[in-house]
């Protein structure tokens, strides 16, 4: 008696195997891409949230890009017109600052870039603010700026998304 595999055995062994590695593969190749939809919707739920606090409170938040540390902040204006970073998360309480650094809250995914223009202006801002109608906008001596290009790249070095900012509503999308 001869011992061995027939061929129908084989490729049923094989049928299985493929099924097994189409339901397995997939989920392995989109772990970055879960870091980075779920930075991308962090970063977008920060904004909304600056903007949102401005409209329910009629006081000025915004969002401030760090380059430097690789951070954005949520702040508030106080009556002098100072920044103040004491915005806290809604849910888990903590600081509202998003961390791109290597070692941050949002690692594996970068930032790759953050333009923020006002106004016509050339050169780009690090605050976006919004004003108690959610308008983004920006106070500098003359006067208020409103937003010409609100755009942020994030990357997790294979895929890309682009979180842009309305220059009229505020409204904000992920691309």
């Amino acid at each position: 008696m001869q011992r061995g595999f027939t061929l129908v055995e084989t490729l049923v062994v094989m049928f299985i195997l493929g099924i097994i590695a189409s339901v397995v593969l997939p989920e392995l190749s989109s772990r970055n891409s879960y870091a980075l939809d779920l930075a991308s919707r962090n970063l977008t739920d920060a904004i909304r949230f600056a903007r949102e606090e401005t409209v329910r409170t009629g006081v000025v938040h915004g969002l401030e890009h760090l380059p430097a540390s690789k951070q954005l902040k949520v702040y508030r204006v106080d009556s002098s017109g100072s920044h103040q970073y004491d915005v806290y998360h809604p849910v888990d309480k903590q600081l509202l600052w998003l961390d791109y650094a290597a070692t941050g809250n949002q690692a594996p995914v970068k930032l790759q870039s953050v333009t923020l223009r006002y106004g016509g202006n050339v050169t780009d801002r690090n605050v976006l603010e919004f004003d108690t109608y959610g308008t983004p906008r920006y106070l500098n001596g003359a006067g208020y700026e409103m937003l010409d290009t609100g755009e942020f790249k994030l990357s997790d070095g294979s895929q890309n998304r682009k979180i842009i900012v309305s220059s009229m509503t505020g409204r904000v999308t992920i691309q």
